[in-house]
């Protein structure tokens, strides 16, 4: 998804812009979105936008940073400053452009952002090389005992707070589909899970096994202990 395209579209001709809008219905039937934004630019509002429908699908993301052979001119060597470690200076160009990015984007904290120059051709190996193991996360699955060790191992580690003086209690997971990850989590009541706490089981699961650039989706669903299935 250009970005940028659709914003020199809006400018032109709302009616239009609004018609480029409807193509995200295509993002849905996709495995893997590029949202590609202009570097010289930075993000901008309707960036943000493209990236909320994104994560609305629930596809896998690479965040592509086009154009960074204009953001890196400033690092380019200059005569006025010839002790300066210019090398330095792109790492640090680098740095602070993906601060305003995880920033301004931080939904898509997961999304890996990658440097490229569309003109050169700079970062597309390893843009390709991305998206390639990215859509094996995106497939990916979990085994039943390793994912509930994690659960087990999670809630261990933080127990989920009390809500209204009820405890709530999670029972077991299991993996209910692909493309996204999809986790279905037994517990008491749903209704008693707090939204930190599940952002939290989802960070749990990805420092164990990765889904780097691909959303998670957790189910809660409610059961009584003795219905947990026999590992």
């Amino acid at each position: 998804v250009d970005t940028a395209g659709l914003r020199k579209r809006s400018r032109r001709q709302d009616t239009e812009y609004y018609s480029s809008l409807r193509t995200f219905r295509a993002v849905a039937r996709a495995h893997i979105v590029l949202v590609m934004i202009d570097a010289s630019e930075g993000i901008v509002n309707l960036d943000a936008r493209v990236a909320g429908e994104v994560m609305e699908a629930a596809r896998a993301v690479i965040i592509v940073a086009n154009k960074w052979d204009v953001v890196a001119k400033y690092a380019e060597p200059d005569e006025d400053y010839p002790d300066l470690d210019y090398d330095k200076v792109e790492k640090t160009l680098r740095q602070d452009f993906e601060r305003i990015v995880r920033h301004e984007l931080k939904f898509l904290s997961y999304a890996p952002l990658v440097h490229t120059c569309a003109l050169t051709g700079e970062g597309v190996d390893e843009l390709l090389q991305r998206a390639g193991q990215i859509r094996e996360q995106f497939e990916r699955r979990i085994d039943t005992g390793p994912l509930n060790r994690v659960l087990r191992d999670a809630i261990a580690a933080h127990h989920p707070p009390t809500k209204k003086g009820r405890q709530p209690r999670l029972y077991y997971a299991t993996q209910v589909r692909t493309g996204p990850p999809t986790f279905v989590i037994f517990t008491n009541d749903p209704t008693l899970i707090h939204f930190s706490y599940k952002r939290y089981l989802s960070n749990q699961l990805r420092e164990a096994f990765g889904f780097e650039g691909t959303p998670l989706r957790l189910i809660w669903r409610a059961r009584g202990k003795r219905d947990r299935p026999k590992e």
